[in-house]
């Protein structure tokens, strides 16, 4: 029993992840607002619960979804602390 909350805890972190970029630019804005580094943070989360829950394909998929929008977000993050500064 909980194997499977860790896989609902790993969801709930990867819907929290995708949100911000389906919802628009007003919710990125509060998201980014709080801190810059919330959606790495609930990506490490979603990686970690997921490595905890159930076994088998659903791990694996869980696993792979929430690193690929882990390493997504950290990109994005780069990019937006070191790519955009003046010379």
């Amino acid at each position: 029993m909980n194997k499977k909350i860790y896989s609902y805890f790993s969801v709930l972190f990867l819907i929290l992840m995708i949100s911000p970029l389906v919802a628009g630019d007003e919710y990125f804005e509060l998201i980014l607002d709080i801190s810059i580094f919330l959606p790495i943070i609930w990506g490490v989360l979603g990686v970690f619960f997921g490595m905890l829950g159930v076994k088998g394909l659903i791990r694996v998929y869980i696993v792979v979804a929430n690193l690929f929008v882990l390493i997504f977000y950290i990109l994005i993050t780069f990019i937006g602390i070191y790519g955009f500064q003046q010379p």
